[in-house]
């Protein structure tokens, strides 16, 4: 899951949460709802909670920008 986010316009900041899998994917969730893309945000539920941990981070980042403490830019 490399390239360029489908969404790059919603950041989520997920700083410290990515021990906490349920709680990123509702972070995530609520971002995408939150610009309005209800859809994109139910499809990437639904794939975010058949996805292992250990794979959330390069989906999340396939979907929405995301932010690390390590990298304030989002990139």
């Amino acid at each position: 899951m490399s390239g360029a986010a489908r969404y790059p316009e919603v950041v989520v900041d997920l700083t410290g949460q990515l021990d906490k899998p349920v709680a990123c994917v509702a972070m995530v969730r609520r971002s995408l709802q939150r610009a309005g893309l209800d859809e994109a945000a139910r499809s990437f539920t639904d794939l975010a909670l058949a996805t292992a941990n250990e794979d959330f981070l390069a989906l999340a980042q396939s979907w929405v920008t995301v932010r690390l403490d390590s990298d304030p830019q989002g990139r």
